[in-house]
């Protein structure tokens, strides 16, 4: 390794681009390449819907990432509903009543971080990559952040994590102004809704940051998750306009979700890009390659673990990961340590039981159909909608994935319930 390591990060996402600044910032010299330019990623149309939680706010803050967070309507709670024959109404806060989770379009936030590393000193390359090996020559280390394309396929799968062989959920989401305020009086402020459809879906809004060259403004996001061929699956055409998908999403949601269709009634798309549609297959990767020159590649973000939306992990397993490889890299080079593949290994062997091990787990099993969905669960949810605290449990599992072996496990799950007094039989 050079006296002055050199490292390659290929991707212009939330963990390339935290883990560049991060390293720039401590003198490290860095190369990204991204696929488009700044102002190409302006001008697009979203590629996610994103909720971070205060775990990974905190990452962001640590490394000057937190651009547009103090601009960005704070999230102070969840609401589950699951109508039905018994339905239910859960309103959680957790760790949001002291830290509200946010949510900015990474259509503002990554090309402002992709122009802070260039101020910083990073060098960047706008192209599409082809061959890792003739790229990374000449560097210590190169981080594959380039998202679920024809790089991640150079990591293999872990086969062990593939559940299924294709999406289990169509998407749709739009960025829309004049979506009204949750009302609820449960929260204090603003806050994500969750319509839970047994085997149909999920429908949620969540209370966001967006812009254009005129400047910043609070809008609000629509994300349906719709079981193939199911009664939520109604944007598979892609001509459709963002206007028209809108005034379809209205239908689903007057349908569906009854109480959010009145918050968008009269929403309007917020810019000429502002739906997309597409569909996850959720994907476990071997996080490290050794390359045929010698160079180790790792990736990160959703090249190593792609995860459904519907549990709100990518983008903070992605910030999570940036800021640990960030600790972990930078500790090699203080110690005068290579930045080897025996190294990488042990690094994401750790990393991964630690953290994305829990998030990919609690993301599958949130798109599991409800023939798989252990009895004690709907007890749980009943149990949350009577007594705070296990809703206050339960969305603190979405900051930290790794809580929630009460959820999982029906013994652990059924004296919990015995301690808050809970009625609800957990194996009926």
């Amino acid at each position: 390794m050079h006296d002055s390591p050199r490292i390659l990060v290929v991707g212009a996402g939330q963990a390339g681009l935290g883990l560049a600044r991060g390293l720039l910032a401590h003198g490290v010299e860095v190369t990204v390449v991204s696929a488009q330019t700044p102002q190409q990623m302006r001008r697009q149309r979203p590629r996610s819907t994103q909720v971070k939680f205060p775990r990974a706010l905190a990452v962001d803050r640590r490394w000057g990432n937190d651009l547009y967070d103090d601009q960005a309507p704070p999230i102070t709670g969840l609401q589950v509903r699951v109508p039905g024959l018994q339905p239910l109404d859960l309103v959680g806060r957790g760790p949001l009543a002291d830290t509200p989770a946010r949510s900015v379009d990474q259509r503002l936030v990554m090309p402002a971080l992709l122009e802070a590393v260039e101020r910083a000193g990073g060098r960047t390359r706008y192209e599409q990559v082809t061959d890792l090996a003739v790229l990374a020559d000449g560097y210590d280390l190169v981080v594959v952040t380039a998202g679920r394309g024809p790089l991640a396929e150079r990591f293999p799968v872990d086969r062990r994590w593939q559940r299924y062989d294709r999406p289990q959920r169509h998407l749709f989401l739009a960025y829309v102004d004049g979506m009204r305020g949750v009302a609820d009086p449960r929260l204090p402020g603003p806050g994500v809704t969750m319509t839970m459809l047994p085997g149909a879906g999920e429908l949620f809004t969540i209370p966001a940051l967006s812009g254009d060259d005129a400047g910043t403004r609070q809008v609000g996001m629509l994300l349906v998750e719709a079981v193939p061929g199911g009664p939520l699956d109604r944007f598979g055409d892609a001509n459709l306009g963002p206007a028209e998908a809108l005034d379809t999403a209205r239908e689903v949601y007057r349908e569906f979700a009854p109480a959010d269709h009145d918050r968008i009634r009269t929403a309007t798309p917020a810019d000429q890009w502002s739906t997309a549609t597409g569909a996850v297959l959720p994907t476990v990767r071997e996080p490290v390659l050794e390359l045929p020159n010698g160079v180790t590649a790792l990736a990160a973000g959703d090249t190593w673990v792609t995860q459904d939306p519907v549990a709100a992990q990518g983008s903070n397993t992605a910030t999570v990961t940036y800021g640990a490889l960030l600790d972990a890299i930078l500790g090699r080079i203080a110690d005068g340590r290579a930045l080897d593949a025996a190294w990488a290994r042990r690094f994401t062997a750790q990393l991964f039981a630690a953290t994305l091990a829990p998030a990919a787990r609690w993301s599958l099993s949130m798109i599991a159909p409800p023939d798989q969905v252990p009895p004690h669960v709907p007890a749980l949810l009943a149990a949350g909608a009577r007594f705070p605290q296990v809703a206050d449990r339960l969305v603190a599992g979405f900051d930290d994935p790794a809580t929630l072996g009460w959820f999982a496990d029906p013994d652990r799950a059924r004296e919990y319930l015995r301690r808050v007094g809970a009625e609800a039989p957990v194996n009926a």
